[in-house]
């Protein structure tokens, strides 16, 4: 007997970023894939992350031509099932929506795996999405990032669909070594450098502890957004006066990436739009209490005053909450130690693997 077939039509580096490096994985892993045969059809709008979310011509040429390799790859081959990283909300949704309809012409088995928020805030503002939400969403499998996002965002929303609906958590890999740490000297933040994921207030709230606080450092590291973006966090470094306490790295590979984690002892992300990032279960596998935004599924990374602090964006509070763990050393010994172990028990790419895995081969009938 002859095996299934899926198409993976989804990103994979590069660019770098928590929804292409989860694809890698999945793509490359023979846990996921022994028992089914897979072939790729690669998303690649963006080569750089100064391109991601900008339209351009190239984009559009781009997108037809995905849209005629999609229908040819479709045509020619009786897949068994599609796996796509349906974009959730904003003119990618509109855009993937095409894709979908082309999908639908094969009635090939839809899996949706979502990396995003905004669904039920998107209907609404605008009722009329939910016709088109409907249409996606209809006789498909849909993957969602977390159990409450899943229930937020399509279980409470979609009630007249036929549906069925999984969460899986994202994972990574973990560290050589887990360290647990003893008391805050250096902080760290590490994202794609977009103002959206909060560098800017990150540098205000390492500015205020210093005033009280003058041994901190703080670690800045990653890809560049644009030249506009990195002028305003050199500036602001200059403007605050903290060219001595402030080590901006820019990109980090994997070395200095593992470098960093390493040497901070609390990673402070005060981002104003995120669903699930990757990079709080690296900070939590390495051992780092998190300071973030209450926003996704960050509270189901983050344990709020047990792992660290998931807060509503006001920078004040951040301010606050980082001193409580200066002050009180055993405290953050204890967060650091309860972040190894909420890592360890749900977010390891084990977990991921084998979660994954159970759901391919039960839509495949396998």
């Amino acid at each position: 007997m002859s095996k299934k077939k899926i198409l993976y039509f989804f990103q994979i580096p590069p660019p770098k970023h928590g929804v292409s490096l989860i694809n890698q994985r999945i793509i490359e892993n023979d846990i996921i894939n022994k028992s089914f045969e897979s072939d790729l059809l690669k998303i690649d709008f963006s080569a750089k992350h100064s391109s991601l979310n900008k339209l351009s011509i190239q984009k559009l040429f781009k997108f037809f031509s995905l849209s005629l390799k999609l229908f040819i790859k479709l045509r020619r081959n009786n897949y068994n099932a599609i796996y796509f990283t349906l974009t959730p909300t904003g003119p990618g949704f509109l855009r993937d929506l095409f894709f979908i309809f082309i999908i639908n012409l094969f009635k090939v088995k839809k899996i949706l795996h979502l990396h995003g928020i905004g669904i039920a805030y998107s209907i609404k503002t605008y009722p009329f999405f939910k016709h088109l939400y409907n249409f996606a969403f209809n006789n498909s499998v849909i993957i969602h990032l977390s159990k409450n996002l899943l229930n937020d965002e399509i279980n409470s929303v979609f009630k007249d669909i036929k549906y069925k609906a999984f969460y899986l958590n994202n994972s990574t890999d973990k560290p050589r070594k887990q360290t647990s740490k003893e008391r805050i000297n250096e902080i760290l933040f590490l994202s794609n450098l977009f103002p959206s994921k909060g560098i800017h207030d990150a540098i205000e709230i390492f500015y205020k502890l210093s005033l009280t606080y003058p041994h901190l450092k703080m670690n800045i590291a990653g890809a560049e957004s644009s030249k506009e973006t990195t002028k305003k966090i050199t500036n602001q470094i200059e403007a605050y006066s903290l060219q001595d306490k402030v080590l901006f790295f820019g990109f980090a590979n994997e070395q200095l990436k593992n470098d960093l984690f390493g040497r901070s002892d609390l990673f402070l992300y005060p981002t104003k739009n995120d669903a699930f990032p990757l990079v709080l279960l690296e900070a939590i596998s390495h051992g780092l209490p998190v300071v973030a935004s209450d926003i996704g599924a960050i509270n189901e990374i983050v344990l709020n005053d047990k792992t660290g602090f998931v807060l509503k964006h006001n920078n004040d509070d951040f301010v606050n909450r980082i001193i409580d763990l200066i002050e009180d050393q055993t405290k953050f010994k204890s967060y650091s130690n309860n972040a190894i172990s909420h890592y360890n028990e749900n977010f390891t790419s084990n977990i991921f693997d084998a979660k994954l895995s159970t759901i391919l081969k039960a839509e495949l009938n396998i």
